[in-house]
């Protein structure tokens, strides 16, 4: 095993006609999450028909048919699909944070500078819970500085203080980003030994990384961080009617950017395939899911659920409920 805990069987084999094409995507997966990964890919596709898209998907313990899954749907859609196995036994070892929806696939990202061709010099990544909603060519296409190592939108919690002491990190300096979407600079990742850097910060115990990998990349991407326009990651704070742990001028760009929104990302707890969610994009999870061999598949709800559920609706109706803003017109389903 390598020392970025990626197998021998990560290394693939293809015809060398296949190591450029339009826009290259990656994304890490594992059984649990497959799923949703196939969705938000369903989605993906939905908006770039026609266009060359390749795929780079971490597979963290997938069997062979989930893999021929994947593939049936990626080639399904005319795109190429590079399939990289991570070793999720090391992926486990490293530094778990405190919330129990991030799992330790989350950290395959970090390695993608050693798993993808030196030949691509760039890479979106995207997780799988989110749904794109809009062409991602004028995001592959953002300019990034020479020496930025990512782009990426900031994080709908980004003015709370405790970010950026629990990290050591100046609020002047840097603004905290989600690392659900990114603009990677692979270039500048490999010149500058990301992999190295980022284990070294994992193994180092200096700072609690209460959100895994997504304080790492904050950690070592200060100054060298290209912000993107919030559409390319609409975070599900950012869809309700107040925002209280963000600047009024970003609050100011977020509502500008609801009427063309190009990802949908569904963060914290309440996904859209959970009974209590009332997330405004679910139905929009729903089409692009009912697409997959999972079909039909609904959560089947406790009392205490349906009793949560009763209480939010009497509590937005009354006004007690920091409720979403409606959708733009041409969104509604």
């Amino acid at each position: 095993m390598q020392s970025c805990g990626i197998t021998d069987k990560s290394v693939p084999l293809w015809p060398a006609n296949l190591l450029l094409g339009n826009m290259d995507v990656a994304c890490s997966t594992d059984s649990n999450y497959l799923k949703y990964a196939i969705t938000m890919l369903l989605s993906l596709f939905d908006h770039h028909q026609g266009e060359e898209v390749r795929i780079h998907l971490l597979a963290d313990g997938l069997t062979d048919d989930e893999v021929d899954k994947v593939r049936c749907v990626v080639e399904g859609h005319g795109a190429k699909l590079m399939v990289y196995a991570v070793d999720g036994d090391y992926l486990g070892t490293l530094v778990q944070g405190c919330y129990g929806y991030i799992t330790p696939t989350t950290y395959a990202r970090l390695f993608l500078p050693d798993l993808l061709p030196q030949e691509v010099k760039r890479v979106i990544y995207l997780d799988c819970d989110l749904l794109v909603l809009d062409s991602l060519l004028p995001l592959w296409e953002y300019p990034l500085k020479e020496t930025h190592e990512v782009g990426a939108v900031e994080d709908s919690c980004c003015a709370n203080p405790t970010y950026y002491s629990r990290l050591h990190l100046s609020p002047e300096e840097h603004r905290y980003f989600n690392a659900g979407v990114l603009l990677i600079n692979l270039e500048a990742w490999r010149k500058g030994d990301f992999v190295k850097r980022a284990l070294e910060l994992l193994h180092s115990n200096s700072l609690p990384l209460d959100y895994a990998d997504q304080d790492v990349l904050n950690v070592l991407c200060v100054g060298r961080t290209t912000y993107l326009p919030f559409r390319y990651n609409l975070q599900e704070a950012m869809l309700r009617r107040y925002v209280p742990e963000i600047s009024d001028e970003s609050r100011r760009l977020i509502v500008e950017s609801l009427p063309c929104p190009a990802i949908i990302h569904f963060t914290y707890l309440l996904k859209p395939w959970n009974y209590v969610s009332f997330h405004p994009y679910r139905r929009h999870f729903y089409h692009y899911f009912d697409q997959t061999d999972w079909k039909g598949e609904r959560p089947s709800p406790t009392f205490k659920q349906r009793l949560w559920r009763l209480m939010w609706r009497i509590g937005a109706a009354i006004g007690k409920v920091n409720t979403y803003w409606p959708l733009p017109e041409h969104l509604r389903m």
